[in-house]
């Protein structure tokens, strides 16, 4: 992790213990960004003693919703979920209004990954709703998003489809850059296998390039590496290695507008895609 952000730490008896334990999950975080992951777990867990120690709530919550999501990324799966069964149980125990929202639906992730898709489904339709009378427009995306993607691991296409929809529609009148090329690469994928593979191949360029941009590390060998991974493995089946690359380079040049216009042609009804696809 930089020097520069080691400073986040704030460490000392001489600090405050609200700065120190919003320092500590902070450090955490970036060094979780940089891809130092041991680090990251440290500091993460530091700032949750301190935070047990010091009776703040909101504070055991956050820490442990991070050392869940963090565990996911590993693919420790069940270790994600206790932490983020623990972290919602101390979540609905906060007054007034806050976001632990975002923590049932990371709990509803870890569901889906363990293929508990009750339990996911569930978890995923409090969180989104909680996230629409809140109003928060981002908890919604996320939500429709990982509820698309159990309506996909289930073979529901038509739900996947028009749940992906809705969410990217959302997610790009907002402007969330960190989430975007995830409907990209989802939509690619399924461009690939439904006879878009030019689509997909464009879908899965523009991703990259906006991965890039945004600073995302993924942990290898991470479900959403696998992901990705699985976009590019399968394009380069369907269209052979030199037009794969030529496509995805073709779609590196995309604008976010226009890479967002490909992906809304895959998940629009045939009869709309027909119309777009002569449009574009």
């Amino acid at each position: 992790m930089p020097k520069r952000l080691a400073a986040l730490e704030l460490d000392g008896d001489d600090v405050p213990a609200p700065v120190r334990i919003g320092a500590l999950y902070g450090a955490g975080i970036c060094a979780d960004n940089y891809g130092d992951r041991l680090r990251a777990r440290e500091l993460v867990e530091r700032g949750l003693a301190l935070s047990r120690a010091v009776g703040d709530t909101l504070g055991v919550a956050t820490a442990l919703n991070g050392l869940g999501t963090m565990a996911i990324d590993a693919r420790d799966y069940g270790d994600a979920r206790a932490l983020l069964e623990e972290s919602v149980a101390v979540g609905r125990k906060l007054p007034g209004p806050c976001t632990w929202y975002f923590q049932l639906g990371n709990l509803g992730i870890v569901a889906r990954l363990q293929g508990d898709y009750a339990s996911a489904t569930l978890f995923l339709e409090e969180s989104l709703a909680r996230a629409g009378v809140a109003g928060d427009v981002n908890g919604c995306v996320y939500g429709l998003l990982n509820l698309g993607l159990i309506a996909r691991d289930q073979g529901d296409e038509g739900e996947f489809l028009a749940l992906l929809g809705e969410g990217l529609d959302l997610c790009a009148r907002i402007g969330n850059r960190s989430v975007l090329p995830w409907f990209w690469i989802y939509l690619g994928r399924l461009a690939l296998a439904r006879g878009q593979a030019e689509r997909g191949a464009r879908l899965y360029g523009a991703a990259m390039v906006l991965f890039d941009s945004e600073g995302l590390v993924m942990l290898q060998n991470s479900d959403e590496d696998m992901e990705v991974r699985a976009c590019a493995v399968e394009g380069r089946a369907v269209l052979g290695e030199e037009q794969f690359v030529m496509l995805e380079v073709e779609g590196r040049l995309l604008t976010e507008a226009e890479a967002t216009a490909e992906a809304f042609v895959v998940a629009r009804s045939d009869a709309a895609r027909v119309e777009d696809e002569e449009r574009l």
